[in-house]
């Protein structure tokens, strides 16, 4: 029966054409595509073979090659990667054959299961929310006075990026820099800015991602 449900779940996969020698052997992508094939051909015979668990062992086999780029490899070196599949099935029936059915299926459903709890925590990893920037920077000028920068305020334009500072409680200033070694300030013409200057921390800050 199990034999049965092998074919009926990877008679795609696994009856597929006859030329040898494929390209995709020539790229260092093979190396993956042959891994993920391998470790795919190894979990379906898993699932063949062993009773506990034999149809979750197959659908997580088919999970390792479920992406479309593998698909298209399949599609496009149907030999190739039949062949890695076969040489991931003759690795299960080798660990067989030297540690019995038993040791065997253990150790294919523990790879199984530790590619879900992968698969799981890259998910939660996914969801988890970004932290949201700081909206108050604080500079630092070689007098000791320190100037505020507003992050939400910054505003791009063709010419550069906007910014709303607070050199003083209460009272702010529009500085504009066009990203390129230059300021300006609402009432004053693009000037050039030392390196080290307290408007090239701010334009670093404004001109940033």
């Amino acid at each position: 029966m199990k034999r049965s449900r092998l074919s009926t779940l990877t008679l795609t996969l696994l009856i597929l054409g006859s030329q040898k020698g494929s390209a995709a052997e020539n790229s260092e992508a093979s190396h993956v595509y042959r891994a993920r094939y391998m470790m795919s051909g190894y979990l379906v015979r898993a699932g063949a073979v062993c009773d506990a668990e034999a149809k979750h062992m197959i659908e997580v086999g088919l999970q390792f090659i479920g992406s479309a780029e593998l698909k298209s490899v399949a599609k496009a070196f149907p030999a190739t990667t039949e062949r890695w599949m076969n040489e991931g099935a003759e690795r299960f029936n080798s660990e067989v054959m030297k540690s019995g059915i038993k040791a065997g299926c253990n150790s294919a459903l523990a790879t199984a299961k530790q590619f879900e709890q992968k698969q799981e925590a890259s998910r939660q990893e996914g969801q988890q929310p970004r932290s949201k920037p700081e909206r108050w920077v604080s500079v630092e000028a070689t007098n000791g006075a320190v100037i505020k920068v507003d992050m939400e305020s910054k505003k791009r334009w063709t010419g550069g990026t906007m910014i709303l500072a607070y050199p003083n409680e209460g009272s702010s200033e529009v500085l504009l820099f066009d990203c390129n070694g230059h300021y300006a300030t609402a009432n004053s013409q693009m000037q050039y800015m030392p390196p080290r200057s307290v408007m090239a921390q701010i334009s670093a800050l404004a001109c940033g991602s």
